[in-house]
């Protein structure tokens, strides 16, 4: 069941991302655990937004060896605010994913908004 969990939530597009598409390889009906999901993606959480090439690294006048850190702060947060289910069917992990995802986001472009440099790429993003 992990393995499944864990190669279901490693095809997700991005974390980040609001749009969201089925997965094709999902089970219908099967479940998924909320905890084992939120605890997966507090750990690769910092490997989305804090990626060297990354808007976040790129974009804002941060501390790599920092990043990570703030990065699973601000999931924490974001994991009181959006309601996930105990359990659920394993074709929601990305709404689920992706809700946090964005939650983490505009949070940490909030946090880190005096720091965001003025480069034309990272001021047409938000």
């Amino acid at each position: 069941m992990k393995l499944l969990i864990l190669f279901l939530l490693l095809s997700i597009n991005g974390l980040g991302k609001t749009e969201t598409k089925k997965n094709p390889y999902a089970i219908p009906g099967m479940t998924a655990n909320k905890d084992e999901l939120l605890k997966f993606l507090r750990e690769e959480s910092p490997k989305q937004f804090c990626d060297e090439k990354g808007y976040f690294i790129k974009c804002f006048d941060i501390v790599e060896s920092q990043c990570p850190e703030e990065t699973q702060t601000s999931f924490d947060g974001c994991k009181q605010s959006v309601i996930v289910p105990e359990k659920f069917d394993v074709l929601e992990i990305e709404d689920y994913s992706a809700k946090l995802g964005e939650c983490v986001g505009i949070d940490l472009e909030k946090k880190w908004t005096e720091r965001k440099r003025g480069s034309r790429e990272c001021k047409k993003r938000f």
